[in-house]
């Protein structure tokens, strides 16, 4: 409980890009990456979970999800509802979601690292 208390009030750690991600993911942190100045960090581990991408640091952090949990649907719920409880700002970016609008989605998500600069 401590630990998972300390994580949610200290902002991402700068940790090298994880190559590790894959296919959609890869894809959203790569762009990031490359067409803005700001931390990306994959594969970001919390509280016992994982957060696909984070962008930013500090009080600017979000957290972006690009898969549905593999533990099926309610144990996403249930990731989601802690990291908002832990005061993370969590977007939503399931390829699924946004088929065929992949570029129009990507270009909305840089707006908004845009901002926070």
């Amino acid at each position: 409980l401590a630990a998972y208390l300390r994580h949610a009030e200290e902002p991402p750690m700068l940790r090298r890009h994880d190559t590790t991600a894959i296919g959609w993911a890869a894809r959203v942190a790569e762009e990031i990456a490359s067409q803005t100045t700001a931390r990306v960090i994959t594969r970001y581990e919390v509280a016992g979970e994982t957060i696909d991408i984070v962008v930013g640091d500090g009080e600017n952090a979000f957290g972006i999800e690009t898969e549905v949990h593999p533990g099926g649907p309610e144990r996403h719920i249930e990731r989601r509802l802690a990291l908002q409880r832990a005061g993370w700002d969590i977007v939503s970016l399931h390829r699924a979601s946004c088929y065929g609008r992949e570029e129009e989605v990507i270009a909305s998500l840089l707006t908004r690292v845009a901002r926070m600069a």
